[in-house]
């Protein structure tokens, strides 16, 4: 087996570069663009539960994460106050949290 690239500033800017003129590639620009958006500019923060709600679903269906209860995640978000944890980790892109059937992974990101 072959090892791994050691990535280089010329590497990481080829894929970079592909990221953004890539064609095949502008529908998952777009959500990301619209992520921002909802996470920076829209629903900042975690104090409504309609702006975390929002937040779940966003991310449940740009990442196929099969959150099936959506309202019980954003309430569960919600209770376990983490405005602090987004600022302090300076999370750009978010990622979900998965509470379904017994699964716990627990992030950051909304």
């Amino acid at each position: 087996m072959p090892l791994p690239l050691t990535p280089s500033s010329d590497y990481l800017s080829s894929y970079l570069q592909k990221w953004q003129s890539s064609p095949q590639l502008e529908n998952y620009r777009l959500q990301e663009k619209s992520l921002d958006l909802l996470f920076k500019n829209f629903c900042p923060d975690n104090s409504a539960i309609e702006h975390i709600l929002l937040k779940v679903s966003a991310l449940n269906d740009f990442y196929s994460t099969n959150i099936f209860d959506t309202y019980t995640v954003a309430k569960h978000i919600r209770e376990m106050n983490i405005e602090g944890c987004q600022t302090a980790s300076k999370i750009d892109h978010p990622t979900a949290s998965n509470f379904d059937q017994g699964i716990r992974l627990i992030s950051c990101a909304v």
